[in-house]
């Protein structure tokens, strides 16, 4: 008679040691990113740190003499008196007006953006212009304290920004519509820096 071979026990099997689960690693915090569509078109520079700008329809800025022959009986010398006890005020140019403003941040140049329909004009003591929370500030709305300079017209449809300085034909021309709105804000401070903006929209 055959023998039976004995059956094998069968052992139960071990349970899965269960999965960690993954450490969670310390986020970092995000630096306020610029908005995008914010566009850097030009730098103005001043002679010297008293930066002052003449804003008006190219057609007329380009009348402007700056500093000309005569610093004593020039166009600069006739808005520096008109600028002496306010940020703007409107300045003969020939048989027409312009409008001549300071934002007083004392660093001798502007930088000019372009964000939407906005143009933005800035004075800034800011170390680095790449700095993501300066561009942020750049691109911000403005603030409620913002208060109007002027209505000006662009027939012409361009608009030129140039130092009082200079002479109106080497300025800063850009598209405008018929009628714009000049506005300046309040100085503004931050880690990025400190600095003062002028915007620029259609009326």
């Amino acid at each position: 008679m055959a023998k039976s071979t004995p059956k094998a026990k069968l052992q139960p099997a071990k349970p899965k040691p269960e999965p960690k689960p993954p450490t969670p690693r310390p986020s970092k915090p995000r630096k306020p990113a610029a908005k995008p569509g914010l566009a850097q078109l030009a730098t103005i520079a001043s002679g010297d740190f008293a930066l002052s700008l003449l804003i008006g329809d190219s057609k007329i800025v380009a009348g402007w003499r700056g500093a000309g022959d005569d610093p004593d009986d020039s166009d600069l010398e006739r808005a520096r008196r008109a600028l002496a006890k306010r940020e703007a005020a409107m300045v003969d140019v020939g048989r027409e007006l312009a409008l001549a403003l300071t934002l007083a941040v004392g660093h001798g140049s502007l930088h000019i953006y372009q964000l939407d329909d906005r143009t933005i004009l800035v004075e800034t003591l800011a170390g680095d212009l790449a700095d993501p929370q300066y561009l942020a500030w750049v691109a911000s709305a403005p603030e409620k304290k913002t208060r109007s300079a002027a209505m000006l017209a662009a027939p012409s449809g361009t608009l030129t920004i140039v130092a009082l300085a200079d002479d109106g034909k080497t300025g800063f021309s850009l598209v405008a519509p018929p009628k714009v709105a000049v506005a300046i804000e309040p100085p503004a401070a931050g880690a990025w820096g400190s600095g003062r903006r002028c915007f620029i929209t259609r009326a």
